[in-house]
């Protein structure tokens, strides 16, 4: 059986809050022929990652890693987000991904920094970057091809964001399962929001 490639702790969100937006900017990616050049995130899968692990989980990992999940899902499940805004990781000319920054992100920080103490997995690259709050839209395969929709894809972003009357909540924090070498990316909660 295929092993998973990794694992993290993410914040959860609905679907259906950014269901308008993936469709719109799925027509734009079609209506310019450009939908080769992009992947976009699974949708079904959206969530705010908050701290990486390995491949492998212990047994007793697991046992702590609930209980500490257990421990701040009372605190932010529910919580609205700030103002999210679009952005992107890479180089101007060479992003790689497309993704929603959040403006009030302290407490998302906070839990960061509880993982990285209580668990110490700073060898792994993605620990080592700064922590930057975010929801992936998409990644870019062709940064070249698609520089010349940045603009156009900004505005949709920007479009959507504007017309929602709220912004999304969190609806749990969740210990996920990664399947890099399927693609899409595979991500499968398992652990669900510890509500009693």
């Amino acid at each position: 059986m295929q092993q998973p490639t990794s694992h993290f702790i993410g914040a959860s969100l609905d679907a259906t809050y950014f269901t308008p937006l993936f469709i719109q900017l799925q027509q734009y990616f079609m209506k310019h022929n450009i939908e080769d050049t992009i992947e976009f995130q699974n949708i079904l899968s959206l969530h705010i990652t908050l701290y990486y692990f390995g491949d492998v989980i212990t047994t007793d990992e697991m046992v702590q890693l609930c209980k500490d999940i257990e421990s701040f899902a009372h605190k932010i499940q529910g919580i609205k987000l700030g103002r999210l805004s679009p952005n992107y990781f890479g180089e101007e000319g060479a992003e790689r991904v497309c993704y929603l920054s959040i403006e009030d992100s302290t407490y998302l920080a906070e839990i960061n920094k509880h993982f990285a103490v209580a668990y110490h997995n700073s060898e792994l690259i993605d620990n080592q970057f700064e922590f930057v709050p975010h929801i992936t839209l998409f990644r870019i395969k062709d940064p070249l091809q698609y520089s010349a929709h940045k603009s156009q894809v900004k505005n949709i972003i920007k479009k959507f964001l504007q017309s929602q009357g709220s912004v999304p909540t969190i609806l749990s924090i969740d210990l996920y399962q990664v399947y890099s070498s399927f693609r899409p990316e595979i991500q499968i909660k398992l652990s669900h929001s510890y509500t009693k």
